[in-house]
C-alpha cells in the first residue's frame, strides 16, 4: 500500500479544549479590511512573539479592533470571554464601522495573563520604500510576473502598511497601476501580466500608516526598476527537480533544465544556449548557478529544520537572444529530506458546515538515499504524525500512513491556523511544516427583493435610463462570496415572448460603464463591499409597445457548491408604452426632410439653363441697318443670370437695349437646357419672321412654351432682331 493511499480519518466537531495560553494583542488598524495594517502586527509587537497571527476582528457594535495571538484562540478564550462588551466579527463587516483609533493604537497587550511591559522610548525610524523583488527576466509580452514591495527601516525591517501600487511606466509616457495586497509579514504583493510597452520601468508606492511622531518618511517612492521585454527564443523549464519534491538538506541536488518552444511548448534544441538557474531559499538570500552544456547544475539547499521552501526557476541567453524562463516551481529543502503536502487542504471554510483537509508527507525519490533515510524513520511504528489548530492538538496520525484526512466544524468566524508536527516516540520534533490558515466566515444567507419592478417606460427609453438596483445588503455574508473567484450566477430565464431585455450594468476596467447581456447566465466576480449591489437595466423596444409576460424573471445562484441551494429568482416588471409612428420616425424624417429640402435648395440654383457663351442678339430698328450693329453676347448683359428655379432671360426693349427688365420690353429671350434659347412676346405685342424669298414679315403663331427662333430676321414692333443662339 502507497503512503499517500492510506488516510487516517479525524472527525473532530467539537473545538478544543482551552489552552489557557492568555497571550494576545488587540488594537486598532489603518486601511479597510482585508487590506489594512493593524497596531498588534508593528515590529514592536511581533518581536515579543515567537508565533503571531490575525485570529479574527472585535467590536462592540460601533467601532472595530483586530485581536492577535500566537496560533492559538487566546482571542476568543481570555480576551471575548472576559470583555462581555465585545464580540467576534468579520473583515466586510468592519468596513462598516470605524476603525477603533488607528494603527498605532493598542487596546490591551497581554503575555501569559499579565499586562505587556511597555517597551523602551523608541528611538527616531526613517522608512523608505522599496521594491524588493521580481520575478527573474527575461520577459516576454503576456508574462504574468510577481512583484514584492515594501516600507522599510534603515536596518531593513518592514513596516506594516495597508497596502501600495505598483506603477509601471514606459518610455513614451503611457503608464498604468497594479493595487497591491498586504502581506502578514508586511510586505506587499502583486501579480501582472506584461505588456508591449517599450522601456517599461516599475516602482512601488506604499500606501502610508499612521506614523508616531519617532517615524518619518524619507522616500515615498522606490526606485524604479527596468523591465526589459524582450523576444524570447525558447522558454526554460526546471525539470528536475519536480515541483513540490522535498530535498535532503546539506545534500547536492541536480539541477536540470530543458528549452521549449516559446509558442508550442514542444521540447527544442538551442545550440550555444547559455543558462543559469535562479535559486531562491525563503528568507535568503537569492543566489545564480551556471548550467552545463547539458543544461544541468549542482547545488546544495542550506541547513534546515522544517521545511524551507525553495523558488526554483532557468533562463538564459543564445547570443543576443533572450530565453525566457517558464513558471517558476517551488520545492522544500529540509535536514529529514521530507516536507508536507498542505495543496489539498481548505483556503476558506463557512461557520456550521464541515472544513475538509486532506495533508500527507512529501517523500524523496525512490532509490535516493534521502528516500531511503526517511523509509528507516517512518517505519519505525511511535513515529507519529499530529496536527494542531491554532497550536491546540486535534489529533494524532501514525506517520507510517504517511496522510490524515482532517474535518473540522466552526461556530464562529475567525483565521484557523493548522500544522502538523512529525514527532519520534519520545515527543521530540523531528519536522514541523508551515502554518496553513483556514479562513473560516459566515455561512451565505441570500437575501433578495421577491421583484424589481421598472414601472411604466416610454418605448425608446435610454438603456441607462431604464435601471433597477437588485440589493444584497439584506443578505449575510454575500460580498465576501464576491470577493473570492466567480460567486453569483444571474441568469435571464422565462423571457419567451418579451420584447425588452434585462442587462447587467456595471463599471469596466477602464472606468467606463459597460453592460453585458443575461442570456443565458453572467457570472459576477465581485459585489462592492460598501455597496453590494447589481444593476439591472432594461433594453426597451424602440417603438413598440410590450409589457413584461407572466414568468420574465432573474435567476441568482451562487457558485459556492455549499450555497448552491440558495438559488433565488427576482420577478420582473415593466409596462412599455407604444409611440406613434411620427414620434417613432422622427429621427429619421426629420433629419431626411431636411437633407431633402436642402436638396431642393440646392437644386433650385443649379437646375435653370443659362445663357451659352456665344448666344447673342442683334438689335435694329431697320432691315437696312442690321448689318452695321454689333451682336450683343446675351450673358454679358445686365440680370441676364439665372435665378432660383428660374432659367436666365432678357428683356428686348423698343431703343433697341437688352437687359433683365421684362416689365416694359418688346419680346423675352429665355436661355433653354442645351445652348439654345426661346422668344416669348410681352405686352402685347406680336412677333413676325421674314420670308427669306418675299422679304415680307409674316405673324409667328407662338406657342404656350414659347417660340425657337432660326437664323431669320425677326420684327417686334418698331425693332428688327436676329437671335445667334450657340
Amino acid at each position: 500500500m502507497s503512503l499517500r493511499g492510506l488516510f487516517l480519518l479525524l472527525v473532530l466537531l467539537p473545538e478544543p479544549v482551552a489552552a489557557g495560553d492568555k497571550t494576545y494583542c488587540v488594537g486598532g488598524y489603518d486601511g479597510v479590511p482585508p487590506r489594512h495594517s493593524a497596531a498588534c502586527n508593528s515590529r514592536e509587537v511581533r518581536a515579543m512573539h515567537k508565533l503571531w497571527h490575525a485570529h479574527t476582528f472585535v467590536t462592540d457594535g460601533k467601532e472595530c479592533m483586530e485581536c492577535w495571538d500566537e496560533q492559538d484562540s487566546s482571542c476568543i478564550w481570555d480576551f471575548l470571554a472576559n470583555e462581555p462588551n465585545y464580540y467576534e466579527t468579520d473583515p466586510f463587516t468592519c468596513r462598516k464601522l470605524s476603525s477603533l483609533k488607528d494603527g498605532r493604537y493598542i487596546y490591551r497587550h497581554v503575555i501569559d495573563g499579565a499586562p505587556a511591559s511597555a517597551p523602551p522610548p523608541p528611538k527616531p525610524v526613517t522608512y523608505k520604500a522599496a521594491l524588493d523583488s521580481v520575478s527573474p527576466g527575461p520577459y516576454a509580452v503576456g508574462d504574468q510576473i510577481t512583484l514584492v514591495g515594501s516600507l522599510r527601516d534603515e536596518a531593513g525591517n518592514p513596516r506594516s502598511t495597508p497596502g501600495g501600487d505598483f506603477v509601471f511606466t514606459g518610455s513614451d509616457g503611457r503608464s498604468f497601476t497594479i493595487p497591491g495586497s498586504p502581506q502578514q509579514d508586511g510586505t506587499v504583493t502583486a501579480k501582472v501580466k506584461l505588456q508591449a510597452i517599450d522601456g517599461l520601468k516599475v516602482e512601488f508606492r506604499p500606501k502610508l500608516p499612521s506614523l508616531a511622531s519617532h517615524e518619518k518618511v524619507a522616500l515615498g517612492t522606490s526606485k524604479a526598476t527596468p523591465i526589459q521585454i524582450e523576444l524570447c527564443e525558447a522558454r526554460a523549464q526546471v525539470i528536475s527537480p519536480s515541483a513540490g519534491e522535498p530535498l535532503l538538506a546539506g545534500q547536492p541536488v541536480l539541477l536540470r533544465a530543458t528549452l521549449l518552444h516559446p509558442q508550442t511548448n514542444q521540447p527544442i534544441t538551442v545550440p550555444g544556449a547559455q543558462l543559469e538557474f535562479d535559486v531562491r531559499p525563503a528568507g535568503m538570500a537569492a543566489t545564480k548557478v551556471a548550467a552545463n552544456a547539458s543544461l544541468e547544475a549542482r547545488y546544495t539547499p542550506p541547513a534546515s529544520a522544517d521545511p524551507r521552501p525553495i523558488q526554483l526557476s532557468v533562463s538564459g541567453r543564445v547570443g543576443e537572444r533572450a530565453i525566457c524562463p517558464a513558471p517558476e516551481i517551488t520545492v522544500e529543502a529540509s535536514d529529514s529530506g521530507l516536507a508536507f503536502d498542505l495543496s489539498d487542504l481548505p483556503d476558506r471554510c463557512y461557520v456550521g458546515s464541515p472544513c475538509v483537509g486532506d495533508l500527507s508527507l512529501r517523500l524523496p525519490p525512490v532509490g535516493t538515499p534521502a528516500r531511503q533515510r526517511a523509509d528507516r524513520l517512518l517505519a519505525d511504528p511511535k513515529v507519529s504524525l499530529r496536527i494542531t489548530d491554532n497550536s491546540a492538538l486535534i489529533g494524532t496520525a501514525s506517520a507510517s500512513s504517511g496522510a490524515a484526512r482532517l474535518t473540522r466544524q466552526y461556530t464562529t468566524p475567525a483565521n484557523a491556523d493548522w500544522q502538523v508536527v512529525l514527532v519520534d516516540g519520545a515527543g521530540v520534533e523531528l519536522l514541523r511544516s508551515a502554518v496553513h490558515t483556514v479562513t473560516v466566515r459566515p455561512p451565505l444567507k441570500l437575501s433578495l427583493p421577491d421583484r424589481l419592478d421598472f414601472g411604466t417606460i416610454p418605448a425608446g427609453s435610454d438603456l441607462e435610463q431604464v435601471c433597477q438596483t437588485l440589493d444584497f445588503s439584506a443578505s449575510q455574508a454575500a460580498e465576501e462570496h464576491g470577493f473570492r473567484v466567480k460567486k453569483f450566477r444571474v441568469e435571464w430565464v422565462n423571457g419567451g415572448g418579451c420584447k425588452s431585455t434585462p442587462k447587467l450594468m456595471f463599471l469596466g476596467a477602464l472606468g467606463f460603464i459597460d453592460t453585458a447581456s443575461l442570456s443565458p447566465h453572467r457570472d459576477v466576480e465581485a459585489l462592492d463591499p460598501d455597496q453590494p449591489t447589481l444593476t439591472i437595466c432594461l433594453d426597451v423596444p424602440r417603438c413598440d409597445a410590450d409589457a413584461s409576460p407572466k414568468g420574465a424573471a432573474l435567476r441568482v445562484t451562487p457558485l459556492t457548491a455549499a450555497f448552491a441551494n440558495q438559488a433565488t429568482t427576482v420577478n420582473l416588471l415593466w409596462d412599455v408604452e407604444g409611440r406613434s409612428w411620427l414620434s417613432c420616425n422622427l429621427w429619421w424624417v426629420a433629419p431626411s426632410g431636411g437633407i431633402f429640402a436642402l436638396l431642393l435648395l440646392i437644386y433650385g440654383f443649379i437646375r435653370p439653363a443659362r445663357f451659352g457663351e456665344s448666344a447673342a442678339v442683334r438689335v435694329a430698328d431697320d432691315v437696312k441697318n442690321m448689318r452695321r450693329v454689333h451682336a450683343l453676347v446675351l450673358r454679358e448683359q445686365p440680370g441676364s443670370g439665372a435665378g432660383f428655379y428660374r432659367d436666365a432671360r432678357v428683356g428686348v426693349h423698343a431703343d433697341g437695349t437688352v437687359d433683365g427688365r421684362l416689365r416694359l420690353a418688346l419680346v423675352e429671350l429665355r436661355a433653354v437646357k442645351g445652348g439654345g434659347v426661346l422668344m416669348f412676346p410681352l405686352n402685347g405685342g406680336a412677333i413676325e419672321v421674314q420670308d427669306r424669298r418675299t422679304k415680307r414679315f409674316e405673324p409667328v403663331s407662338v406657342p404656350k412654351e414659347g417660340y425657337s427662333p432660326g437664323q431669320e430676321l425677326y420684327r417686334v414692333g418698331p425693332i428688327v432682331l436676329k437671335v445667334e443662339a450657340s
